[in-house]
């Protein structure tokens, strides 16, 4: 009846939708404790389908840094270039610049190139073995240095890049250069440029023909072969 109905606490018309914030918090801390969110914008999803919702003990370590990987690494760089043609220089000061090392092996200029492997340790990385083995025994450096070899704890931290034999830069005029330039910036050079060049070069051809033919008639002489 109507009594009973007024006699009921207000609690009871309340629907459980509409029920106060702090029973909803209740279970979304627990389910808290269970779950480390670590990606951002998690909250721009509903589900915990997400792979930074899952706990940390669940997540599996990555194996790229197993012994048989690093070994394999270590194989194929030594299998491509070696590494007797690599001096190691190492216990630089913090202020060496790659300058200061050229300077100090200015004897072998053009027949290898610097290459930092730390703030205190660098390659020299020469042509050949011969000329890493003649850098070595011949030149007083005022730091540590010796031959990289395939036991060496440094190979694997050095790219296997940096240990592509040195490469003599080849030498590039003006008018290459510009033609080089002009060409990557989608820059049409004045036709002249081209004709003068070509001309020029058809010039020393012909030239070369000359001097081939008389050095070859020289040779021969009269000999009519009979």
């Amino acid at each position: 009846d109507w009594e009973a109905t007024a006699d009921r606490a207000p609690e009871a018309f309340i629907s459980p939708l509409h029920e106060p914030e702090a029973s909803k918090s209740s279970h979304l801390n627990e389910s808290s404790v269970v779950y480390k969110r670590r990606g951002r914008g998690h909250f721009a999803y509903k589900t915990n389908g997400l792979y930074s919702d899952n706990p940390s003990d669940e997540i599996s370590n990555s194996s790229d840094d197993s012994p048989e990987i690093l070994a394999r690494d270590l194989e194929r760089k030594t299998s491509i270039y070696g590494t007797n043609h690599v001096l190691v220089l190492s216990g630089l000061p913090l202020s060496t610049k790659t300058s200061d090392l050229e300077k100090i092996m200015e004897s072998f200029k053009n027949r290898f190139g610097i290459r930092w492997v730390n703030e205190t340790t660098s390659l020299a990385v020469f042509r050949t073995p011969a000329d890493a083995s003649d850098a070595c025994s011949s030149i007083r450096f005022p730091f540590q240095v010796r031959v990289l070899t395939v036991e060496d704890e440094l190979l694997s931290s050095i790219p296997a890049r940096d240990l592509e034999p040195f490469r003599r830069r080849p030498e590039t005029s003006a008018r290459a250069a510009r033609r080089m330039i002009a060409h990557g910036m989608g820059i049409r050079l004045d036709s002249s440029f081209g004709s003068n060049e070509l001309r020029k070069q058809e010039s020393e051809r012909r030239k070369r023909l000359v001097s081939r033919k008389n050095l070859k008639d020289e040779a021969w002489g009269d000999y009519d072969g009979d």
